[in-house]
């Protein structure tokens, strides 16, 4: 037997030393991804003072599976255990305010389902107002007869007349500009008069009538859709980064008021003459808010919009998208067959018992030339005892149903995204919405 050289002897050891490493050769065990959860974001900046939020989150069935009270200012973050961050479910806002009214204590609520919502969406609960009130007194003077006064935007508290020396009071939802038109002294031409950063609860003036520039311009005349008894708002735009517009409406119809019927309007500007007013006008571009209810077509419905535009238009934009009613509509099930296309569907229920009022709205994907059912999703047990009256769902079988369409949003989904992110309060004037309503 030979005798083993030392080349030998090195190249034995490396082959067992080979051999010796070849399990690491294996692949290398398999590490489990760490879990994760449908996850719903919120911030809430509104003080508990102002409202109380409840969130509830359900699946496509309507079952409860996660609910979190959040009263603010704070944030959150709600976790749904067992659903993926694939899922897309249903996102309930439970919106609580409550008022001391003169009859006693009144409770509003509302709420807001969103379906189809994904994982990580963020849920702000902001406060969309931006306007101010200001009880605008004014004292005129020389007068002999006081015919007519408009106060854009203002509720008139007291009326100016001879028996108290033509003293008026409006209140004025405004953000800082304010104006108003008058008829006086048996003229025919409106006399106005500007005012300008306003801000504080009151503001005191005397107004010289024969002092008020006359309104040479001739009105803006506009054929709305059809004869009803309109809601609307029009508002020059000053500073739109800023939220600064000036209303150019007219005087607000107090509760209870009778809304007149009509179907041609007139638009009057703060302005003397287009052809020499004495400086730029403090505006360049609209916004326009209507809605009303053509009561009297067989197919009636009610008509929405909300957009800017640089002139004052004649006409408001023609709908090209329908909905058609179903025999399905109850206090929680409805719906509806979408004709033609747009952005989203939403089903409105609203009631109001004793001293509580309720408001239920469900968004839903819109299909095209298909017929989109809704059921209202179950309700956490604790609103048992919170809400005791909303429980069994207190509402009739008339629901409102809503066709929405924006130019400038795609989809559903940009839509939802919008209203439960609410990064703006004119979010939808900047969208250019449009808007078909008809009750089943």
């Amino acid at each position: 037997m030979p005798i083993p050289t030392p080349k030998l002897l090195f190249f034995g050891a490396l082959l067992l030393s080979g051999v010796s490493f070849m399990p690491a050769c294996d692949k290398a065990p398999v590490i489990p991804e760490p879990e994760t959860h449908y996850t719903l974001l919120i911030n809430n900046e509104v003080d508990v003072i102002s409202a109380h939020y409840r969130v509830f989150i359900s699946d496509e069935d309507g079952d409860l599976l996660a609910y979190r009270e959040i009263d603010g200012p704070d944030t959150a973050i709600m976790q749904v255990p067992g659903k993926k961050e694939s899922d897309k479910l249903s996102v309930s806002v439970l919106r609580e305010v409550v008022t001391q009214g003169g009859t006693g204590r009144d409770t509003s609520l509302n709420i807001q389902t969103y379906t189809q919502t994904p994982s990580g969406q963020t849920l702000n609960l902001r406060n969309s107002s931006f306007h101010q009130n200001t009880d605008l007194k004014i004292q005129f003077i020389g007068v002999n007869s006081l015919d007519t006064v408009v106060v854009p935007d203002g509720l008139q508290f007291i009326r100016a007349r001879p028996e108290n020396n033509y003293f008026g009071q409006f209140r004025v939802q405004h953000t800082g500009d304010i104006w108003i038109r008058v008829k006086v002294n048996g003229e025919s031409d409106w006399r106005f008069w500007h005012f300008r950063n306003i801000s504080g609860p009151t503001l005191e003036t005397t107004l010289d009538v024969t002092l008020m520039p006359i309104i040479f311009a001739k009105p803006t005349k506009m054929t709305l859709p059809f004869s009803s008894a309109w809601s609307y708002q029009i508002d020059g735009v000053i500073f739109l980064n800023s939220l600064s517009f000036i209303p150019l409406g007219r005087t607000v119809i107090p509760p209870g008021g009778a809304n007149p019927t009509f179907g041609l309007l007139d638009v009057y500007e703060p302005i003397n003459n287009p052809e020499f007013f004495p400086e730029p006008k403090p505006y360049s571009t609209f916004r326009l808010r209507f809605s009303g209810d053509d009561g009297s077509a067989t197919n009636g419905y009610t008509y929405f919009c909300d957009y800017f535009s640089v002139n004052l238009p004649s006409t408001l934009p023609n709908l090209n998208f329908d909905l058609e009613p179903t025999t399905l509509s109850d206090n929680r099930l409805a719906a509806a067959r979408c004709v033609g296309a747009f952005d989203a569907l939403t089903f409105s229920r609203s009631a109001t018992h004793s001293h509580t009022t309720y408001q239920w709205e469900i968004h839903h994907p819109p299909v095209p030339g298909s017929i989109v059912t809704s059921r209202l999703p179950d309700l956490p047990e604790v609103f048992r005892q919170y809400y005791p009256g909303l429980h069994n769902y207190p509402f009739g079988q008339s629901v409102l149903t809503r066709a929405e369409s924006y130019d400038g949003l795609n989809d559903y989904d940009a839509v939802r995204r919008e209203r439960m992110e609410q990064n703006s309060p004119i979010w939808q004037a900047r969208s250019g919405y449009l808007g078909r309503g008809e009750v089943y």
